[in-house]
């Protein structure tokens, strides 16, 4: 959005500087992205004028000018067709910085000729016009003068970036009133009283078909018009911002939507065959849009039409059949408010960003329409003449925006940490048009579908109070509170997953559909308004996403490596339709080969080992574990696991299934992890793992093995294990698991280490017997198992 300093005066009040106006604007949101001076930009173009032009001696299309600066003569060498004796032109003097490429004007010899400056086109200054030749200026231009007075140009002008919430702020007017709640200056209010000069009939009736699509239409028709009339106010305005100058009309209609962020489309009354009505359009329907780019439409784009042809794609482009020329005398006004969903959705489908488009997408202020459409109509019949007719008002269904909310001021301090008075909270709202009436808060036509709640309100209010007013204080939290902390839990696990080798990406928070269902999702998260048809679903795993990063590195010849990242996934079975995870994927090797060891591969272990580290970074004993095959189908059923805290599903970590490797091409074989986050309790004595003790006593190893069945899982006999002495018994590890010649069928053998630390005293053997025979009669009742 940009906007002149002049422009902003018209409606703020104010002797603040530029660095205050910028400041202020950067303070609440609006950010500044570039303030030009042109004053400073065109200092150095002066009024000259041609004393002489003849032809270059060695060039067919070079001229020989005498130019008079005001101080001296000089020599020029122009390329311009229309450098001529007598013409006031625009010297750009030796030193000077053209605007269009920053190139330095140089005394230089062109085919041999001495050439002491440059006379400038309007498309060299960056200015809208001919870019062929050169400027040339009224006679009564004083020779010598600053062309920035002369031109106008020595004007500030602002370009400001607005976050997809703001279509308030899309407008001189909006900017004007958030930067008055600053106190940095008083809104000046618009006038609202308009006097229409006939109140005859208009000869264009509207009718309303897709009454979702199109909340109102406002038209009027004005007869007589003159669109040849140079409305200088508002021509040099938009060619400051670079909007250009196009006929009276279009100025109009853009100035004023920039004025008040209320797009508008002009028509040419005699090009309108019958009466208009807002429709879908036909599928395969051809429009010619303005440029003369023939479009096809579907089914599901909103369009303004006439019983022929489509006058206009409803909110972005109008067509090329309707438009108004220098030849228009009747015209029909239309002031509009369509769904900003129809609106984005049809203009990346057929990727055309105009100012319409950008401000339906971000809501309109419905409350100005007929307020505007008379301000238009004035602006029309002041530069260009005509006789308006009465208004055509037609509407469709209203969107349900909150309207009213529910405020206390105490919630301010509970939620920034200080208290706001009530006097300066009931200003900061009201200069930004809220209605305050005792415990609510009327939300104005302005900022309805942006502000819906309480938490809102207190942002309006801090962001206009200032952020940087807010006062410095401790924050005392205790240790459990820090560790429990999400976003301080994620960032100690990202930097642990770091160190063990894995890089951290970034993705689409959403995927393809198809490439989701082929994992086994359904039930998905569908979005309205895709940014393509490959990211149509919010994506219920981040592992699909982690795949294709694989696919795409292995396909350029990295073959070793392991990726992570830390985000949302998607269901309607989450809490809020979301929940916090981290997922990783290795694939190729973890050691290569060397003189000392054999390459080896990634393997179960390796993930099964990220998903412990995680584990223990959020305090969480992974010991605790219970593992299960109850896996999702995308993993390897027979190299996977589920890893529980009791009934809470805390991690799946495993190979990925083959088919599904296959369907993204990926030969290599790839492990992957999801940790659950949400479902990882908060730091208590009961599950935090315990601090580490060094004993001074010898420690006992003891080796055992038990048959049992073939089914029963490993991890029962650990858990029973490790149950038997908790204070003695330090570990527990697996170091063989065997079946066959010897082993009873459908039986197997497991071979365990347990280690025996005592704490306080060196164990008599008669004591390390006891634990040793407890062990034994525990895993045979408990498991079923004899001992091998």
């Amino acid at each position: 959005m940009k906007f002149t300093l002049a422009w902003l005066k018209k409606y703020l009040k104010t002797e603040a500087s530029i660095t205050e106006i910028t400041h202020a604007l950067t303070n609440l949101g609006l950010e500044v992205e570039e303030v030009i001076d042109n004053a400073k930009a065109y200092q150095s173009f002066i009024v000259a004028e041609i004393e002489e032009a003849v032809k270059h001696p060695d060039a067919e299309k070079l001229k020989v000018c005498k130019v008079n600066n005001g101080n001296e003569t000089l020599q020029i060498v122009c390329g311009a067709p229309n450098a001529r004796a007598g013409l006031k032109v625009v010297l750009a003097p030796i030193g000077t910085k053209i605007p269009l490429n920053g190139m330095e004007i140089k005394a230089a010899k062109i085919r041999g000729v001495e050439s002491n400056g440059m006379l400038c086109s309007a498309e060299e200054l960056g200015l809208s016009g001919d870019g062929e030749g050169i400027i040339e200026l009224e006679g009564n231009a004083k020779i010598g003068q600053n062309f920035a007075e002369v031109a106008g140009l020595n004007e500030t002008i602002f370009h400001i970036g607005l976050t997809p919430n703001r279509g308030d702020a899309a407008s001189v007017y909006g900017i004007a009133r958030d930067l008055s709640a600053t106190s940095i200056g008083e809104l000046i209010t618009p006038k609202s009283n308009y006097s229409i000069k006939s109140r005859a009939e208009s000869k264009i009736k509207v009718t309303i078909e897709d009454r979702a699509g199109c909340y109102e239409f406002l038209g009027r028709y004005i007869g007589d018009v003159k669109n040849s009339v140079l409305a200088e106010n508002i021509t040099k305005t938009l060619e400051l911002i670079g909007s250009g100058s196009k006929t009276v009309l279009v100025d109009i209609s853009n100035y004023t939507m920039m004025e008040f962020g209320r797009p508008n489309h002009i028509y040419d009354a005699d090009k309108i065959e019958g009466d208009i009505v807002v429709r879908k359009a036909k599928s395969k329907e051809k429009f010619i849009a303005l440029g003369g780019e023939e479009l096809q439409l579907d089914e599901d784009m909103l369009v303004v039409a006439d019983s022929r042809k489509i006058l206009a794609v409803a909110g972005i482009i109008g067509g090329e059949l309707s438009k108004v020329d220098e030849n228009t005398k009747n015209i029909f006004l239309e002031v509009a408010n369509f769904n900003p969903l129809d609106i984005a959705r049809t203009g990346r489908k057929l990727n055309i960003n105009t100012d319409a488009r950008y401000r339906f997408e971000r809501r309109v202020d419905a409350g100005i329409s007929e307020f505007f459409i008379n301000h238009l109509t004035e602006a029309v019949v002041t530069n260009c003449g005509g006789e308006a007719s009465n208004l055509v008002s037609v509407y469709g269904e209203q969107p349900e925006y909150i309207s009213e909310i529910k405020f206390s001021p105490t919630i301010i301090g509970k939620v920034a940490g200080f208290e706001i008075e009530q006097t300066k909270i009931n200003e900061i709202l009201q200069k930004l048009g809220f209605i305050i009436e005792e415990n609510k808060v009327k939300i104005p036509t302005h900022r309805r579908g942006d502000i819906t709640s309480e938490i809102d309100l207190v942002e309006e209010i801090l962001r206009v109070y200032g952020f940087e007013n807010i006062p410095s204080g401790e924050i005392l939290i205790k240790a459990t509170e820090l560790f429990n902390n999400a976003r301080e839990k994620e960032k100690r696990i990202s930097e642990r997953l770091r160190l063990r080798g894995l890089d951290e990406v970034i993705s689409w928070s959403f995927t393809d559909e198809q490439t989701v269902k082929n994992f086994g999702f359904d039930n998905l998260i569908m979005l309205e308004n895709p940014i393509s048809s490959e990211l149509s679903v919010m994506r219920p795993t981040i592992i699909p996403n982690l795949l294709g990063f694989i696919a795409k590195n292995l396909a350029r010849g990295f073959n070793n490596f392991g990726l992570f990242e830390r985000g949302h996934i998607f269901g309607k079975e989450f809490r809020d339709l979301q929940s916090a995870c981290i997922s990783g994927v290795r694939v190729g090797n973890m050691s290569d080969k060397t003189v000392h060891k054999e390459e080896r591969k990634a393997d179960f272990y390796d993930i099964k080992s990220d998903v412990f580290a995680i584990c223990s970074e959020a305090l969480l004993n992974p010991e605790n574990l219970s593992v299960t095959k109850n896996v999702p189908q995308y993993y390897h059923p027979y190299r996977s696991g589920a890893f529980k805290l009791g009934n809470k599903l805390i991690a799946f970590a495993g190979e990925i299934h083959p088919n599904i490797l296959k369907t993204l091409n990926i030969k290599e074989s790839v492990i992957g992890f999801e940790v659950f986050l949400e479902n990882i309790p908060k730091v208590n004595a009961k599950n935090a793992k315990s601090k580490l003790e060094l004993s001074a006593f010898q420690a006992v190893n003891r080796d055992f093995a038990f048959i049992v069945d073939e089914a029963l899982e490993a991890q029962s006999i650990l858990k029973v294990i490790r149950s038997v002495n908790k204070s003695l018994i330090e570990n527990v590890s697996i170091f063989d698991i065997y079946s066959g010649n010897g082993v009873e069928e459908g039986k197997k053998s497991i071979a365990l280490s347990i280690k025996i630390q005592p704490k306080d005293k060196t164990l008599f053997d008669k004591e390390i017997e006891e634990i040793c025979t407890s062990i034994i009669n525990e895993v045979s009742a408990k498991c079923g198992a004899k001992l091998r």
